[in-house]
């Protein structure tokens, strides 16, 4: 719109847009250099050209001592033009409490548009980074009085710059949902300045989060802990699979690369050698993904990278362990305590039809929404289901038909148009979603405070991840809640204590974590005690895969050597894989046997037979404790090998000492071996059968107890 030229004198300040240095795309990567990033500027306004009272080019003169010419058309020819340093093209003027913004406005000149290739620019700004970030840790009075990094921010670089000082080794960083683990990332890369970094995501929405973090160092100028003279990095994104070692070439002009590991899988085995050894530091965010087989074939094709790992939840629902030891865990309560984390209200429903359970928890869910936008928070209701047909059916049935005033949208993956159906919730348009899931990783909206839960998560850490949605803080919001129906027979064991009657979310949920995280921290300590020694090329096991059976056999010897374990392997058995810890005192073996084919008499077949042996040697007690998946004889056969000839079975009642301090017993599986009579053993199964043994049966000897 027009601006008069009467207005020029009110104008104090001037929005300008961001200097971008380069843009540029290939087939399979973008490249985004952002010399100067948008602000706000004082200045003084100056009418150059008005038409009809109206200013058509205006001059402002900033306060940090340079001129900005400003038209709505360029013209090159003009000796204004030619004469000014810093040019910039915009549609229209827009004056507004002082305020000049610009709209569409592009830069024809600017000091910063010309200079080196892309090449010397990311070298240009890898030496900028030296000695750039200043630890200066933010001061709060309820509100953030001192900017700086937050305390979780502070201690996690603390703790990798310990880390990199004494190891290569991967490393994994935990930081709850909404601590400022991004942050974390950015000032890392300053503290490494690494020759190239690769930066590796699982989504779509969080790679082009990641991408604008990057690019812009986050928040990280705003904090105030960089120091003067720092250049932003040279950032690609890789939009889709490389097929050859020429489309590896351009990643040689950038600082940092920001994928998905889903448009790397795919790329030939020649081609990702050629395209991680581009490398020299690699970053897996939400690392909680890395046990997967596409993960973890670009984990397993790492060398001698440097590998830092991120995640809020360092556990699976398969069970499968993380690679990396935990270097740094803010836990989960400390960010309750410190004000990261909203408080959440959980309000039950207890229906036992999915119908009625649908519309309960739609009906309580809006009515919190309603009261809150009532309240004057600026909050968004989102509905997770776990299928589309369930969300389309609660979106059609239920929230459009009876909200229709609070703009409820669907979205889902087979959604046309969902970028723009994203941007306008993000704007505030639609006051109720309804997704699957959980809106994918990445998508970042602290705005969503009410969840309506139609269906349960599987898992703690899909659980904690989606209670991570909800409680982000920001100016405007209240407090998280949500509504599920605690009568659904599917919820799991895992997270069955939120759902009992009259739960407390907030301190149940930071109790969980802890324990789900102490969990990978013993499995984190055991690896660094363990040590691989192959005996061959089998490399499909790893420590991380191993789930042995809770059962173990004990002997008493004053001696162990693991190493003649190899004594015991029968003909046909070849052991391909076996560690053993630090201290010698424990060894995991993994054997392959080939079995012959009991319906046919053919060498040329046989069952190829895996198994699983460890052994633990407890010498204050000389105690040796051999498990193994295969049955029969060899148990004696190990012990005797690796503990020596005098190697003692413990067996008989004296077993059961170990349960010695245990004061409330929960018998499930008992067995009883009977002496000198026709009935030799009988079982007792149940939830609590203790006093179905009677004192007549405990005569007979103990054999068995679960």
């Amino acid at each position: 719109m027009p601006i008069a030229a009467s207005q020029l004198p009110n104008i104090s300040h001037i929005a300008l847009p961001d200097v971008w240095r380069f843009k540029q795309d290939t087939h399979s990567l973008a490249i985004r250099h952002l010399s100067q990033a948008e602000g706000t500027f004082s200045c003084k306004v100056i009418g150059l050209r008005v038409v009809k009272g109206s200013a058509v080019q205006i001059r402002a003169d900033l306060d940090v001592g340079y001129s900005i010419l400003i038209g709505k058309k360029k013209n090159t020819s003009s000796p204004v033009w030619k004469a000014s340093t810093h040019v910039l093209t915009s549609r229209d003027f827009i004056v507004s409490d002082g305020l000049l913004s610009l709209t569409n406005a592009v830069w024809d000149k600017h000091p910063l548009l010309s200079g080196p290739a892309l090449y010397d620019i990311a070298a240009h700004a890898r030496d900028s980074w030296a000695e750039a970030l200043q630890f200066r840790q933010e001061v709060r009075a309820k509100e953030v009085v001192s900017a700086g990094f937050r305390p979780p921010q502070i201690g996690a670089l603390h703790a990798v710059a310990a880390h990199w000082s004494i190891s290569n080794k991967p490393a994994l960083v935990v930081m709850p949902t909404g601590t400022g683990k991004t942050e974390v990332m950015l000032a890392c890369l300053l503290m490494r300045a690494p020759k190239r970094l690769l930066v590796l995501v699982p989504s779509d929405a969080l790679r082009a989060q990641t991408v604008n973090k990057f690019i812009r160092l986050g928040v990280l100028p705003q904090l105030g802990v960089l120091k003067s003279g720092v250049i932003n990095p040279v950032v690609g994104m890789i939009r889709r699979t490389f097929r050859s070692k020429s489309d590896v070439a351009p990643l040689q002009r950038c600082n940092v690369i920001v994928s998905t590991v889903a448009a790397i899988q795919g790329v030939p085995k020649a081609v990702l050698s050629e395209l991680l050894g581009a490398f020299d530091t690699v970053f897996f965010d939400e690392a909680h993904h890395l046990p997967a087989l596409s993960w973890e074939r670009i984990s397993d094709a790492l060398k001698d990278q440097t590998v830092l790992q991120f995640t809020a939840t360092p556990f699976r629902l398969d069970g499968r362990r993380i690679a990396g030891r935990i270097i740094y865990n803010f836990p989960l309560r400390l960010a309750q305590n410190q004000g990261y984390f909203r408080k959440i209200h959980f309000k039950e429903v207890y229906e036992h039809t999915r119908e009625q359970a649908d519309i309960a928890i739609a009906h309580k869910a809006v009515q919190q929404l309603r009261g809150d936008l009532a309240a004057g928070y600026d909050h968004v209701l989102l509905a997770r289901t776990e299928k589309k047909e369930q969300a389309e059916g609660i979106f059609n049935d239920i929230y459009s038909v009876k909200y229709p005033d609070l703009k409820p949208v669907l979205i889902h993956s087979g959604i046309r148009g969902r970028r723009k159906i994203v941007e306008a919730i993000k704007t505030g348009i639609h006051k109720i979603i309804v997704c699957v899931d959980m809106f994918g990783e990445g998508f970042d909206m602290p705005s969503l405070k009410v969840g309506a839960l139609h269906d349960p998560h599987k898992s703690l850490a899909i659980t904690l991840q989606f209670t991570g949605r909800f409680t982000r803080t920001a100016t405007k919001l209240g407090d998280a809640t949500l509504v599920a129906n605690t009568a659904d027979p599917r919820v799991s064991d895992a997270i069955e204590e939120l759902y009992a009657e009259d739960s407390d979310w907030n301190e149940i949920i930071p109790e969980l974590s802890a324990k789900a995280i102490q969990s990978q921290q013993d499995f984190s300590d055991f690896l660094e005690r363990m040590v691989l020694d192959d005996r061959s090329d089998e490399d499909i096991f790893g420590l991380n895969v191993l789930h042995p059976k809770t059962s173990t056999v004990i002997f008493r010897t004053n001696s162990f050597n693991a190493g003649q374990f190899h004594r015991v392997a029968k003909k046909g058995m070849e052991i391909v894989r076996e560690w053993h810890s630090k201290d010698k005192d424990l060894s995991i073996f993994i054997t392959r046997s080939k079995v012959p084919i009991e319906w046919a008499s053919i060498k040329e077949a046989s069952h190829e037979i895996w198994d699983l042996h460890v052994l633990s040697h407890e010498p204050a007690r000389q105690l040796l404790f051999v498990h193994s998946s295969q049955k029969g004889s060899l148990h004696q056969d190990v012990a005797r090998a690796v503990g020596g000839p005098t190697a003692e079975l413990f067996s008989g009642e004296r077993m059961f000492r170990a349960l010695h301090g245990v004061n409330r017993l929960i018998f499930h599986n008992v067995g009883l071996y009977n002496k000198g009579t026709k009935l030799r053993f009988r079982m007792y199964t149940g939830l609590d059968i203790a006093d179905a043994i009677t004192p007549v049966n405990h005569q007979p000897k103990l054999t068995l107890l679960f």
